[in-house]
């Protein structure tokens, strides 16, 4: 992917880690850059630590409508990348429950794949929709307590 200051890059989750770095990296390549949080806070620490231009909006990512709202009022973009996700808290077998997988895969599966969904008219020819994973996805910590929910070993 080229980046320069024609590129309009939109990031769903830009706020801190992954999204952070992607949204830095983009902005000091000259390219126009758009992070998208559900915590006001966030966005404004955020913007505080990327270079100037770059622009924030509160979005909860858990809603199709606001997700929706967010892609129009963006308009036309080169780039699309979901790294929304809560902090990873993982959980042992016994504490793992239908309510707490569903809350967990929810936003970083299902709610990722509408937005891409959402996305992908907004998308000018030869775009690009990126989906990220933190490390825990590869390995988690021997307690299980870093690790996402996952079968007894």
């Amino acid at each position: 992917m080229t980046l320069d200051s024609s590129s309009r890059v939109v990031l769903l989750g830009g706020t801190s880690g992954i999204g952070l770095a992607v949204a830095r990296r983009a902005a000091l390549a000259g390219a126009q850059v758009t992070i998208a949080s559900r915590n006001p806070a966030s966005i404004e620490r955020a913007l505080g630590e990327l270079p100037a231009g770059v622009i924030g909006r509160a979005v909860d990512a858990t809603s199709a409508e606001e997700v929706a709202a967010f892609l129009d009022g963006v308009g036309e973009f080169d780039h699309f990348a979901y790294t929304a996700a809560e902090n990873l808290v993982g959980r042992t077998l016994d504490e793992i429950t239908a309510q707490n997988a569903a809350e967990f895969f929810g936003l970083r599966l299902f709610h990722a794949l509408d937005a891409v969904r959402l996305a992908v008219p907004h998308l000018r020819a030869g775009g690009s929709v990126t989906l990220t994973s933190g490390t825990a996805a590869f390995k988690g910590a021997r307690d299980g307590r870093s690790a996402p929910p996952r079968a007894a070993r």
